[in-house]
């Protein structure tokens, strides 16, 4: 055996082997959770002087991590627990992982088949514990001198092509161990590990797979083109993509078409001055129904994922004559309303760069009366919104405004789920910075958005805010203990209005007997403190004036932070009820 792989045993012999395969595949970034039966697999992370280690205290909050890490790089990290309930804590994560594409590679370890439902401590049956929501499933056998050792290799380009592959999302492998779990020796044979003598030797992956980039130059129908080209009544959708995407063509054929668009907060291309042809009143404009049948589109191209307005697909709706060509990277189906005319499995920004080769070289903003229409209508609109907005109490749609204002340049932001990007979406100010953003809307819950977030600043390398909800950091307070320990500073701005304000706005609310017991689910919790408790700096603010302050300071300070901003429901959902079409 060479002498980088002076393995003890057969376990640790294997182990080394993956993860030194996966280093080779540009894998280095690790999640572990400590734990008994997956100890070859963590000394082999351990002890590898190029692996990237992550330490978590729960298999939650690292399976939240590792997909805000994918989130922010495009990159699987790899995750490894211990057998029984700790490989069932991951579920949720890899549940938004497999709805939203992002890759990941679990490692659980488990005991070894003759334990199986024999009694046996922390013993439970782990095969396809995920089901359906990964992309792939494979039971590795205890290591065995019976099996040969470019396996080991070929399991993981495996199960990274099919993480990272056209259908990305999670992959599971079941590591099976019997004893010695710890690194004591054992004999291996020289002849067992012959095989492999050149991959000792070399640098280089075992097995290369290789398959069309996902950013190769779609073929486009001549029809297709036609009808885009020829388009005088078009809207541009542009629906959640990746932070790490380039949106340069995007932007670029956005300003060739010069049709209106409607660009969703998760697209990146919601907040900052560009592209100019935004509409950012739409979901507003919509609740018109006069206004909604009179702005008939003759043609709808969306592109990336869904949108979070509700009165898109029902504009749509409205409109069925109208073709709706839908273009993303993946083959699954985003139709919701069952409405689109085509769809495209391909890069919506390679399906952008194709295009534009097809399109005249002037944009045709200029004159296009459609688009003035729209433009108008916008403007009438985000000046009264502006001007209430400027009069407002700290409410959650002032809080989304002013943080858009003052987000840095080299910054990251991730937004929680429930009314936190609701509001971003709609009340943010284009007169800010267009950081990158990212959020969990695959299967969109509140669990884990703190160990996302921190994902993500990690994955980027950048300082980040996360804009979060009470009930959602009461759900992840675990990972206040990893923002303690981040090396990148991240700000949590947590929106406290002591319960679950989106429910105010459901017809459930009407139901007084049951809405504020079962629904709101008020509590009394102060978050400053338990942040502070934990050893974080940590304030609460009542005012807009302190959330600026509080907010520049932090990011000043440039160390994790909690800001508690203590705001009442009933103001929001009043601000949210004064929103009306306005007319021209």
């Amino acid at each position: 055996m060479h002498t980088r792989f002076q393995a003890p045993n057969l376990n640790a012999l294997w182990t080394q082997l993956f993860v030194e395969e996966a280093l080779r595949h540009g894998l280095d970034y690790f999640c572990v959770s400590p734990g008994s039966r997956s100890t070859p697999l963590t000394v082999a992370i351990a002890r590898h002087p190029d692996a990237r280690m992550q330490l978590f205290y729960d298999e939650r909050a690292a399976a939240f991590h590792a997909l805000g890490y994918a989130r922010a790089t495009g990159k699987t990290a790899i995750l490894v627990c211990t057998s029984g309930t700790a490989v069932a804590n991951y579920f949720p994560a890899v549940i938004e992982a497999s709805v939203d594409h992002v890759p990941m590679i679990v490692c659980s370890a488990d005991r070894p088949p003759e334990l199986e439902q024999s009694g046996a401590n922390q013993t439970i049956p782990q095969t396809h514990i995920f089901g359906q929501h990964v992309r792939w499933f494979f039971e590795m056998p205890c290591p065995t001198s019976a099996v040969p050792p470019n396996f080991v290799l070929t399991t993981l380009a495996q199960a990274l092509h099919r993480a990272t592959g056209p259908f990305a999302g999670p992959v599971h492998l079941n590591w099976r161990f019997r004893e010695p779990l710890a690194p004591s020796p054992e004999a291996i044979s020289e002849t067992y590990t012959a095989p492999i003598t050149r991959w000792f030797e070399g640098k280089q992956p075992w097995t290369h797979h290789i398959h069309a980039s996902s950013e190769s130059e779609p073929a486009l129908s001549s029809e297709l083109i036609h009808q885009i080209a020829t388009s005088s009544k078009g809207i541009l959708a542009l629906g959640r993509m990746p932070l790490w995407w380039d949106k340069r063509p995007l932007l670029q054929l956005a300003e060739r078409l010069g049709w209106p668009i409607f660009a969703d907060i998760g697209s990146g291309l919601r907040l900052g001055p560009a592209p100019t042809q935004r509409i950012l009143s739409f979901d507003i404009l919509l609740r018109e129904k006069a206004l909604s049948t009179e702005m008939s589109p003759d043609m709808v191209l969306h592109l990336g994922g869904p949108l979070l307005s509700k009165r898109f697909p029902s504009y749509l709706q409205e409109h069925l004559q109208a073709p709706y060509i839908l273009v993303q990277d993946h083959p699954e189906r985003i139709d919701p309303t069952h409405q689109v005319h085509q769809r495209l499995s391909c890069h919506p920004c390679a399906f952008a760069k194709a295009l534009l080769q097809h399109l005249p070289q002037a944009s045709q903003t200029t004159g296009n009366p459609w688009f003035a229409q729209w433009k108008a209508l916008d403007d009438t609109q985000q000046a009264q919104l502006q001007s209430s907005l400027a009069q407002a109490p700290l409410h959650e749609p002032a809080i989304a405004h002013d943080i858009s204002t003052l987000l840095p340049k080299e910054h990251v932001l991730f937004v929680g789920n429930s009314m936190p990007i609701r509001d971003l979406d709609l009340f943010a100010s284009t007169g800010g910075s267009a950081v990158p953003i990212a959020a969990n809307r695959g299967a969109s819950g509140i669990d884990g958005l703190l160990a996302t977030a921190l994902g993500v600043v990690a994955g980027s390398q950048k300082q980040g805010t996360l804009l979060i909800g009470d009930l959602s950091l009461i759900h992840d307070l675990n990972s206040l203990i990893l923002l303690q320990q981040s090396q990148l500073p991240l700000v949590v701005l947590v929106i406290n209005n002591h319960g679950g304000g989106i429910f105010q706005f459901l017809p459930i609310a009407q139901f007084e007997d049951v809405f504020q017991r079962c629904f709101t689910t008020p509590h009394s919790l102060s978050l400053a403190p338990i942040a502070r408790a934990i050893g974080l700096s940590a304030v609460q603010v009542t005012t807009r004036e302190e959330l600026r302050q509080a907010y520049k300071s932090a990011l000043s300070n440039q160390t994790p932070s909690v800001i508690e901003v203590l705001t009442q429901k009933e103001d929001s959902l009043a601000f949210h009820r004064t929103l009306r079409p306005s007319k021209t």
